[in-house]
């Protein structure tokens, strides 16, 4: 094996192998051998979010839907019965289809003015990141936005995501894949970007996979 060549994360060095690095959003089938399965939890305490239960146990061997991916290596799973748990990457034993997600149409939003997305569904499938999600997720009261314009009040790096006043006053947080254009930014004596730290308002979710796809962007393009 080349030197250069990293399987897995370097930080875990007892915990069980990864059978899929990164585990994305789509389907997927959580390892079906009983020791396998018990012992792919190393990492976490029984009965915590993250940790080994009976009711993960009964679904090992299952196909499901990653709803969600964070940070720590876990992810959130939705299953057929409608049940949603919480696995380490190292429970998935196959990645059966990777959904596509929707691209970045501006990759560094600065304070300033924007306009969102004009079409209809790729403004839906915008916010294929936060499923359910109450203050990042689709909503009819956003979709009525369409296309409109709004002022940049904050960015949040940690997930991605910003904070829009559209001109009436309303405001609404929306994943930078929302955004289709930045028509303005503002002279803030610098870059014009202040980066807000997560604080309590938010948690890092999502994170990783636009990370990953930033990295695999940045190497296609200099390798082109």
């Amino acid at each position: 094996m080349p030197p250069f060549e990293c399987r897995h994360p370097p930080f875990i060095e007892l915990a069980p192998a990864f059978h899929v690095y990164p585990v994305q959003h789509g389907l997927i089938r959580l390892i079906s051998d009983p020791d396998a399965f018990r012992r792919s939890f190393a990492r976490f305490t029984d009965g915590t979010r993250n940790g080994y239960s009976t009711s993960k146990w009964q679904h090992r061997g299952d196909e499901g839907n990653v709803i969600d991916v964070y940070d720590d290596l876990t992810v959130s799973i939705e299953f057929n019965d409608g049940e949603m748990l919480d696995f380490p990457f190292e429970t998935v034993e196959e990645q059966l289809y990777v959904e596509r997600m929707p691209e970045y149409h501006v990759d560094c939003i600065r304070h300033g003015r924007v306009r969102l997305l004009r079409d209809a569904e790729a403004f839906r499938n915008s916010f294929a990141r936060f499923p359910g999600d109450p203050l990042d997720g689709y909503s009819d009261a956003k979709f009525e936005r369409l296309g409109q314009m709004a002022q940049v009040m904050e960015v949040f790096e940690d997930d991605d995501t910003v904070l829009v006043r559209f001109d009436d006053g309303v405001e609404f947080s929306v994943p930078f894949e929302t955004i289709e254009e930045q028509v303005t930014v503002d002279d803030m004596g610098g870059s014009g970007h202040i980066e807000t730290p997560g604080g309590s308002r938010r948690r890092s979710r999502g994170g990783l996979i636009s990370s990953i796809r930033r990295s695999l962007a940045s190497f296609d393009s200099a390798t082109s």
